[in-house]
């Protein structure tokens, strides 16, 4: 299984990215729907406030990759030839992905007009 994680700066085209992936027929699994679910399984309110404590509360339990920890059965269950991630934060995701994903690699976006959303529309990915 390939597993791509998108990343880039705010406004970076990354949900484009996305978006295009799912049309294509590709998973994304996004990391902020981990923290969203978790928010919901402890009865909070779906605010960004909560969403930054249990994202928090995780991390200072499990570490920096404490989310990517979760992710990785959602991104197995998949049963996919291609995965992508939404939502990496820091290099101790990267780590653990790169660890447990022998294929995993990061795909940097810069702009929504950058070649590497001609890659993924041209499902050369694949």
């Amino acid at each position: 299984m390939k597993v791509l994680a998108v990343v880039g700066m705010p406004g970076s085209g990354k949900g484009e990215f996305s978006a295009i992936a799912r049309e294509m027929g590709i998973p994304v699994v996004v990391m902020g729907d981990v923290i969203r679910e978790e928010v919901k399984n402890q009865g909070l309110p779906p605010t960004d406030e909560s969403m930054g404590i249990v994202a928090r509360a995780l991390r200072e339990k499990h570490g920096m990759a404490a989310i990517a920890h979760v992710c990785i059965p959602v991104i197995t269950r998949q049963r996919a030839d291609v995965v992508l991630v939404d939502g990496i934060r820091g290099d101790a995701e990267v780590t653990l992905f790169s660890e447990t994903f022998p294929e995993f690699s990061c795909l940097h976006r810069s702009t929504t007009h950058h070649p590497v959303c001609q890659v993924i529309r041209t499902g050369t990915i694949r």
